[in-house]
């Protein structure tokens, strides 16, 4: 609410803009308008994306690499060929992230060149976005988006206000009211503009969409004549007259186009006028806008105007003019000072636990690599001093000291042995994981009209199998977020409006004189209080003519639309007040006063006059049930009260969301005096938030008690059967919400989060000593070795015990930890139920509730642990009790935490996550859900009525809670085997061709003389190996959707890593190892006479590497194909069409003479295919390695099968046992 004010000194924490004085908006510095969100420009984006590029440590690895290779005489491979791998990963990066930033420069210059207009020199003329700067006045027409941060000067709606929608902000797409200071309204064309004097003082830029604080000061002067001035005397300050009202959406003529028909003479005269007033402005302190002098006659009465700017004053870049044919704005933050802008922080990067685990290979392998190069070198030293010394065919091999020849074999085989480290992953990691995101957000599964899910990162893909905890909101995420008005108490009678719809309103506005005159007016009292204290705006829709109501708050919405079904219908928002129709009699409601909701008042209430703005000043106020009572007045009978929380608590155990509403008369001078403490705290611009809380608190208070209402939001579709679904495949399900107890306790057991066969053990305390109680109460019962746990600690705490004694109690107390925390997943122990305790913390006890549905049961058979806390508990346990806390909450299958705020929730999140060391994912649909969203390991936003400040904050974001199940355990599950499978079989692939070059390093006197051609090892990874594992990490699956989703405990494996962890990892390694040997050390003993071509001929190394080499891709591709679960035809084309290009490759290599000054491979091929030794050879070690991987898993299926296997096998059972049936009744349809 603005009003007039003093004008105050200048802070120097405040800015200051000035209409019409663009030199002097310009000497202030502000930013241009030019938004640019680009990494990179074209002169940086080749260094800028080479030092990101070499943050990767597997980067600089290999560029390290590359330049040992380039030493001359170093490198035992042709040079170019340790280049091109780091060139194409490079390459590949760098092309990866010039898409990205070109999208975001083409969504730069679109919104840096849309067209505006801005009154400049007189007219509006068209500018582009990016060069409105900061004191311009702009115009902005229906439809268009706002282009900077706009002070709302005077619109085409009723007395300056205007709706804006906020979707690219904050998500709401329900329209928003804004209004102008009331100093500017009349300010609404081109000529009055050009005569503005305003200065406006306001906030530095920020990142708070709903916050903003300043004031304006706007010069009026009067022709007077035979009078003094009034600036004087120190009379009062007049108020100006104002023009002649326009009707909605007319306007004026002499705007936009007409102003340019402004003579120089007017000109002139408004830069004289100008000049003027910039002499009078000294004259005033701080302000700058001076009064008026002295003297009679003809002159100028020069006066301000003040008031003070909050957000509902501001027009956010971004947000776009809805159902206002126009507005003037006046530019406050521009460019990199707008909101938006503030807002535009990117998200800090989550690494998966595969990332963490890939990077430890990666270290393990760079350290057996830096062993096995100093032993070489090493050897190496030992050949030269016992062989090379004295063999005189080696002259050139001793040239150098020992320590020389050290140093140059250890960088020899430093680049020899790079191919340890498959460069090729980290690239194939990255398409795997994009083309897994894709096939989400293709999945027909998680679409919900017409809103499919959303992948905002990949790399998070492999983490959603390992989720353990599920924190999520309860209304919006387990619930449709659809109100529906139901039930009410008025005066401690129940009316339900889903039987008897429109009842109420029929008895408040009825003559029957059986009806008392008290209930009828607490009737229609309380039908008031709905119809008049809210934010909604109505809206005709423009197609069908129906009175549509909008609102941020879907409750707010049911109110009114119930309200107008009982009679009483809200018609019109505008300055002068709320336009009604109650009974058929059309009337204005003034608001007065508005007390705003939020967060820590969690109520909201508005100042008008009873019978249509004629009668006594009267406050309407609803709120939660917890903050209403305590601002009740003792006149409120005990039995209405007593009815009233009755009801709250019947409401509350059907799942059903209430207020509660109250009135208070006003006098007329207190209302008079608080409003004008009210307008100081308002127009403060230290504190003001708080100041108006305070303020707030004098006025609320006293309240009568008119009744309650209960509204009913809908569990989602397949709620149930998800939350059974996730229990029953080990997970954790947390609901945190702000709800009452009750509330949330029937929500629970509704969507089978909790059954009759759970142990509910509730903490509801009203001290923290008293929850500290209560939380080693249940410690005792319900967590193994809880008596040990509590003494151990006790006795640390006091500090009396001896250093070792000390020690000794603390390493008794990890190893009992530890052993609860693995307890966790082998289930607790429960003792019989007994009631439920008051909400209020009166009492203690525990309880199981009774609901419907079956109990999903715990993760051993044994009864299930639910715990059920409040926030003030909450607070309590996180501050005082925090060990004992996570201790209790490890041994509870699930929790309900309520009445909490967005910071508790968060708070909960990092406390599980951190002590627990296991991978959380929280779930939510709202604004308040967004600190718990980025806290968690893994976060999802419902695309959900409360628009999409979730979704854009989260992860991952799908329509509803339903499609998390899918998400989790079909899309989640597939995308860790396959990443997990890539990484081992990576290793595996290259280890084999380097322990088979470890191995000739013995044959050849450790002098780093390589086995294979430097192009062949080249495209080795790069081409011929390179699409099994791509399609492999894409497309595979290890047992059907149908039976994951039939079988939850196929999920639960995944929870350690068992499919990445380092026992596989030693597993692959293992195979390497058998696999090379059983290939290198038969075929070199054939080559001991070096006549293996058929004429007598000698082969050579590049013979014998070349015919390695071949197996070893063979090998190498066919074990893909054992490894392979689901059999596509892709997973054919990629294995045979890989060898396939290997041998054309080859072929055409080995004919020609030389390829890069390289001649070794001359005729090679041709040679090797004539030879029909080559032929045997192949076949048996082909066939004798696979057939030590076709033993292994025949051994580890037979009597170590998995999950999953065991899942495959009754799938097969069941196909043989349907297959019998039919048979049989097709050969004896009698007997069946």
């Amino acid at each position: 609410m603005d009003t007039e004010e003093e004008a105050p000194q200048k802070t120097s924490t405040f800015l200051d803009l000035r209409a019409n004085e663009a030199a002097f908006n310009a000497s202030q510095g502000f930013p241009s308008n030019y938004i640019r969100t680009t990494k990179y420009t074209i002169l940086t984006f080749l260094p800028l994306n080479l030092w990101e590029q070499f943050h990767r440590l597997s980067n600089v690895y290999f560029l390290v690499s590359m330049i040992v290779a380039l030493i001359p005489g170093v490198s035992p491979i042709f040079p170019i060929t340790s280049i091109l791998p780091l060139v194409f990963v490079l390459t590949v990066g760098a092309i990866k992230d010039a898409v990205e930033d070109h999208g975001r420069y083409k969504a730069d210059r679109a919104a840096n060149s849309v067209p505006m207009y801005v009154l400049r020199g007189g007219v509006l003329e068209q500018v582009r976005t990016q060069d409105v700067t900061s004191g311009d006045i702009v115009f902005v027409e229906k439809g268009q988006v706002f282009p900077a941060d706009l002070l709302l000067l005077s619109s085409s709606g009723r007395e300056g206000q205007c709706y804006v929608e906020t979707s690219n902000l904050d998500g709401e797409t329900n329209l928003k009211l804004r209004q102008a200071a009331h100093v500017t309204v009349e300010y609404d064309n081109v000529e009055k503009l050009n005569r503005l004097k305003m200065r406006v003082e306001f906030e530095e830029p920020n990142e708070h969409l709903h916050e903003f604080k300043g004031r304006i000061s706007v010069q009026v002067s009067e022709v007077v004549s035979g009078h003094p001035l009034p600036g004087s005397a120190g009379g009062p300050v007049g108020e100006g007259t104002k023009g002649e009202e326009k009707k909605e959406g007319e306007k004026d003529p002499s705007a936009a186009g007409d102003s340019s028909e402004h003579t120089s003479e007017s000109a002139e005269g408004h830069g004289e006028h100008k000049r003027s007033f910039r002499r009078r402005r000294s004259s005033r302190k701080g302000l700058g806008m001076g009064g008026g002098g002295e003297g009679e006659g003809e002159g100028e009465n020069i006066h301000e105007k003040h008031a003070s700017l909050n957000e509902t004053h501001l027009l956010l870049r971004g947000s776009s003019l809805r159902n206002t044919k126009w507005v003037y704005g006046f530019a406050l933050y521009t460019g990199t000072d707008t909101k938006i802008f503030k807002n535009l922080k990117p998200k800090a990067h989550k690494f998966s636990a595969l990332e963490h685990r890939l990077n430890q290979f990666v270290l393990f392998i760079f350290v057996l690599q830096q062993i096995a190069c100093i032993f070489c070198s090493g050897m190496s030293v030992w050949f030269q001093k016992k062989t090379a010394r004295d063999s005189f065919y080696l002259e050139g091999y001793n040239d150098y000291n020992d320590w020389e020849l050290f140093v140059r074999n250890f960088l020899t085989f430093f680049v020899l042995f790079n191919v340890m480290i498959p460069i090729s992953l980290f690239v194939s990691l990255e398409l795997v994981r994009v083309a897994q995101a894709l096939f989400m957000m293709w999945d027909d599964e998680m679409r919900h009209r017409g809103k499919r899910m959303i992948a905002k990162t990949s790399s998070l893909n492999d983490e959603l199998a390992r989720i353990e905890w599920v924190f999520s909101d309860k209304t919006g995420t387990l619930t449709e977020n659809i109100m529906e008005f139901v039930k009410c108490s008025v005066i401690g009678h129940v009316h339900n409006e889903t039987t008897c719809p429109g009842q109420l309103g029929q008895l408040a506005l009825s003559q029957d004189s059986r009806i008392g005159k008290n209930t009828r007016d607490m009737m229609h009292d309380f039908l008031l209080c709905m119809l008049l204290c809210h934010d909604v705006v109505p809206e005709v829709d423009a197609s069908s003519g129906v009175l549509l109501y909008e609102s941020q708050s879907p409750d707010e919405t049911a109110l009114t639309e119930a309200a107008r079904a009982n009679g009483y219908e809200l018609l019109q928002r505008s300055a002068e007040g709320l336009h009604v129709r109650i009974g058929g009699r059309e009337m204005l409601y003034p608001v007065l006063a508005k007390l705003e909701f939020n967060a820590d008042r969690k109520r909201m209430s508005i100042v008008t006059r009873e019978n249509g703005g004629h009668g006594r000043l009267v406050l309407y106020t609803k709120g939660a049930d917890s903050i209403m009572y305590e601002r009740l007045s003792g006149e409120n009978t005990d039995y209405v009260k007593n009815e009233v929380d009755d009801n709250l608590g019947m409401f509350a155990r059907e799942g059903l969301r209430t207020l509660v509403l109250g009135k208070r008369y006003l006098k007329e001078k207190e209302f008079h005096s608080w409003l004008k403490r009210f307008h100081e705290a308002e127009s403060s611009l230290e504190d003001r938030k708080m100041k108006v809380d305070a303020v707030c608190e004098q006025l609320e208070h006293s309240l009568t008690l008119l009744g309650c209402t209960a509204i009913e939001d809908k569990l989602q579709p397949e709620v149930p059967e998800t939350i059974h679904y996730l229990l029953e495949a080990g997970v954790s399900v947390w609901v945190l919400t702000g709800d009452k107890r009750e509330t949330a306790v029937n929500i629970a057991f509704s969507s089978k989060l909790l059954d009759s066969s759970t142990k509910v053990i509730h903490v509801a305390a009203k001290t923290s000593a008293e929850c500290g109680e209560q939380i080693r109460k249940y410690i005792r019962e319900f967590v193994p070795n809880g008596d040990s746990i509590l003494s151990l600690r006790e006795e640390i705490a006091k500090g009396y015990l001896d250093r070792s004694e000390l020690k000794r109690k603390k390493r008794l107390l990890e190893h009992l930890l530890k052993q609860n925390s693995q307890h966790v997943k082998e289930g607790t122990k429960v003792h019989e139920s007994s009631s439920l305790p008051p909400e209020d913390g009166s009492g203690s006890g525990s309880g199981s509730g009774s609901g419907s549905g079956s109990g999903s049961g715990s993760r051993n058979g044994n009864a299930r642990v639910g715990l059920v806390i409040n926030g003030v508990s909450l607070q309590y346990a996180l501050e005082d009790h925090l060990d004992d806390f996570v201790e209790l909450s490890l041994a509870c299958h699930c929790a309900i935490c309520c009445r909490i705020t967005p910071l508790q929730k968060a708070l909960v999140v990092h406390l599980v996550e951190k002590r627990t060391n296991k991978i959380g994912l929280a779930i939510g649909d709202g604004a308040n859900d967004v600190s718990m969203i980025q806290e968690a390991k893994v976060g999802i936003g419902i695309i959900g009525v409360e628009g999409t400040q979730a979704a854009r904050a989260s992860d991952y974001a799908i329509p509803q809670f339903r499609h998390l199940r899918r998400l989790l355990m079909v899309h989640g599950r597939y995308s860790y085997l396959r990443s997990g499978d890539l990484i081992l079989y990576s290793f595996y692939k290259n280890m084999i061709v380097m322990f088979c070059q470890l191995f000739y390093t013995f044959y050849n006197g450790f002098t780093g003389q390589t086995l294979f051609d430097s192009w062949i090892l080249l495209f080795y990874n790069m081409v011929f190996t390179a699409l099994p594992p791509l399609i492999l990490g894409i497309f595979e699956k290890d047992c059907p959707e149908e039976e994951i989703d039939r079988y939850p405990q196929v999920y639960r494996r995944y929870h350690d890593g068992v499919t990445c962890n380092w026992l596989q990892f030693w597993k692959y390694m293992g195979f390497s190892l058998v696999h090379s040997a059983l290939v290198f050390f038969p075929l070199v003993s054939l080559f001991d006479e070096d006549a293996f071509v058929s004429n007598g001929r000698t082969s050579g190394i590049w013979f014998q590497g070349t015919m390695i080499v071949t197996i070893l891709i063979s090998i190498a591709l066919l074990k893909n194909g054992i490894d392979t679960r689901s059999w596509t035809i892709l997973n054919h084309i990629g294995i045979w069409g890989s060898f396939a290009t290997y041998l054309g490759f080859l072929y055409w290599y080995s004919s020609l003479p030389s390829l890069m000054a390289q001649g070794n491979m001359y005729f090679i091929v041709q040679v090797m295919f004539s030879t029909p030794k080559f032929y045997m050879i192949f076949v048996l070690c082909v066939v004798g390695v696979l057939l030590v991987d076709m033993i292994y898993k025949y051994i580890q299926w037979q009597f170590f099968p998995v999950d999953w296997q065991l899942v495959l096998e009754k799938l097969e059972l069941a196909k043989e046992s349907k297959k019998t049936r039919e048979s049989l009744e097709s050969s004896h349809p009698s007997v069946i």
